[in-house]
């Protein structure tokens, strides 16, 4: 199958399935902020983003590191998973052990922020596996592992809100049986599709570790820097306000964030190909198109969300989360636009990755990243929610600015492979 059709292909496979895998999330999220109160919606929120920011952590760039490897060479599938498993069940211990003692000293609910911190932690473990799916075009059992894994996380979790008046422990029980259910099916997936040894102590060297950090840790920044981008906001608000606000804000954030998995898709599907046909420091002329191709579709999907969202923000809020939200019609106004932001963002990142221009784009990242603090910090108090919202917002514009000023300096590289 040529290139074109397996992107389609799997692009298909993974549309298909995230938007399933969407549409559970957001009923789960829009069902349980109308069973919890907006303070106990507000801390699921603070605890879940607060996990995320110190979990990722755990990846540093190794799952982009793997597909990319993998996708020039599948015999070393066996090796990099080793290695890479290693460095995660080390790295999980200590940021565990870390998350713990923080949330027994500061926390007003310890136990929650824990668990939902080990599920994640758990759920970390699937990440390498579908790295392996990616690296072999065969994302329609990411696809399968994934929709299982939410549809075990909302239906554990709507089982003991619904029938047993359960409450945030419950939840966070969920996600970690949930997790561990995933991660066994995704072991035996990849051991029976892909390789004969998914994990052996033989393949661990510590020089080959040293090695992947080396490598991966500008990946892995990346990764940090965007996650601080989605979460900080929420746990700052958590702390400089209260829970209600961190619930208002994340009502609105929330309509947005489930449209991310169209850039995510995007980028997954065609990430091997830009790693086989750019070379450092050059893109191809075949990139160009495809580049091309994926920021028109983003762009008219991001009008779209805007469109649909300013004008219909009050009724999209009381419709689904009651009028107890209705504070958050003014925040989804803001948010309504950080999808241009945010796609085309993500969409320069994955190519300037693929000609290994990562440590660029993570000096690019540091001025809007220092802005984005400021912000936080100067907006938050005053206006709360919408400060988080703006803080973003701004950050992300000029972030791309930055980004289509330096895409602009490779220009001369991409006219001379289109010879």
């Amino acid at each position: 199958m040529n290139s074109d059709k397996k992107i389609i292909q799997n692009t298909v496979y993974r549309w298909s399935g995230e938007i399933i895998n969407k549409v559970i999330w957001f009923l789960f999220i829009v069902f349980i902020a109308r069973h919890l109160n907006s303070s106990g919606f507000g801390f699921f929120n603070y605890a879940f983003s607060f996990a995320s920011m110190i979990i990722v952590l755990t990846d540093m760039g190794t799952n982009t590191l793997i597909t990319k490897e993998v996708s020039k060479n599948y015999s070393k599938s066996g090796v990099y998973l080793s290695n890479v498993f290693f460095l995660k069940i080390v790295f999980s211990i200590v940021l565990l052990s870390a998350i713990s003692v923080f949330a027994v000293l500061f926390d007003e609910q310890p136990a929650i922020l824990i668990l939902i911190s080990l599920s994640l932690l758990i759920s970390a473990f699937l990440d390498p596996l579908n790295s392996i799916y990616r690296a072999h075009s065969s994302m329609i059992y990411e696809t399968v592992v994934l929709l299982l894994w939410r549809f075990m996380i909302a239906g554990f979790s709507v089982m003991g809100l619904y029938w047993y008046n359960q409450g945030l422990l419950w939840i966070s029980l969920s996600f970690i049986a949930a997790g561990i259910t995933a991660l066994i099916i995704s072991l035996v997936i990849t051991k029976k599709k892909f390789m004969n040894e998914i994990f052996s102590f033989k393949h661990v060297d510590i020089r080959m570790c040293r090695s992947i950090i080396k490598e991966s840790v500008p990946i892995g920044l990346l990764v940090v820097v965007s996650t601080i981008f989605y979460k900080l906001n929420i746990v700052l608000l958590q702390y400089i306000s209260n829970s209600d606000e961190v619930a208002w804000y994340s009502a609105s954030f929330k309509l947005i964030e489930a449209g991310f998995f169209v850039p995510t898709i995007f980028i997954a599907a065609i990430f091997p190909y830009l790693c086989r046909e750019n070379s450092k420091g050059k893109i191809s002329s075949y990139a160009v198109k495809l580049l091309k191709r994926s920021a028109m579709l983003l762009i008219l999907i991001a009008a779209g969300i805007a469109v649909v969202m300013l004008r219909f923000s009050s009724e999209i809020i009381v419709l689904l989360y009651g009028k107890e939200f209705i504070a958050s019609a003014g925040i989804m106004k803001i948010v309504a636009l950080m999808p241009f932001f945010i796609f085309l963002n993500e969409l320069l990142f994955i190519t300037y990755v693929s000609i290994e221009k990562q440590k660029t784009v993570l000096l690019m990242s540091v001025f809007p990243l220092c802005l984005y603090l400021f912000l936080c910090f100067v907006l938050i108090p005053g206006l709360k929610s919408e400060g988080a919202a703006w803080a973003l917002l701004i950050s992300q514009a000029v972030l791309l600015a930055i980004n289509l000023v330096y895409f602009k300096t490779l220009q001369s590289n991409i006219v001379k492979i289109q010879v």
